[in-house]
């Protein structure tokens, strides 16, 4: 209550001057990685989904009923967004609501196919009126949060490659961000 947090890098180098002290640091909570699993062989975006990102969800404490796929939403009178996942859906069919949407793609390499996914995904988190969305690919996981003047593409909240999010400091600071905890 009136402590301070600590990064996870500090937290280790306190663990670190107390053993050296003397104390006995298994008796305090250990830092959490995640252990995720990076797959080498991903051949499409939904190897990207089931491999990457469904996993990732679950170590960040959601659970598969948290979250909707290719939820069908109204835009006109004809033409569906289709977003990929949705998180926490509220509201009446074909026009709901939600604190957060991801797109994943494949492939973002180029700026161009970058663009368009940050674009395709802004579009489904106004729809959804979402303050939160993200774009993955099969290398690195990027979340827009909004600001004051909206989103914006060129400062997400947080980009990382998935082989970094194995990282405790990493982990922790995305499961801030977009933790299941934090979403609710």
């Amino acid at each position: 209550m009136n402590g301070i947090q600590f990064s996870a890098a500090d937290y280790k180098e306190l663990q670190r001057l107390l053993t050296q002290k003397g104390f006995d640091t298994s008796v305090l909570p250990q830092l959490y990685k995640p252990n995720l699993e990076i797959e080498a062989q991903l051949k499409n975006e939904k190897d990207v989904e089931d491999k990457l990102l469904i996993p990732l969800l679950g170590k960040l404490g959601y659970s598969e009923t948290d979250w909707t796929r290719q939820l069908l939403q109204k835009e006109g009178r004809k033409e569906k967004a289709i977003p990929d996942f949705v998180f926490l859906p509220k509201g009446e069919v074909h026009f709901q609501n939600a604190p957060m949407v991801i797109e994943a793609k494949f492939d973002m390499s180029s700026n161009i196919e970058r663009t368009k996914s940050y674009n395709q995904a802004l579009s489904y988190a106004r729809l959804m009126k979402s303050s939160t969305f993200g774009i993955c690919d099969k290398d690195r996981l990027i979340i827009y949060k909004e600001k004051k003047g909206g989103f914006d593409r060129f400062a997400p909240t947080f980009e990382k490659h998935w082989q970094s999010i194995n990282d405790a400091e990493t982990f922790r600071q995305l499961k801030l961000l977009i933790g299941r905890d934090t979403l609710r």
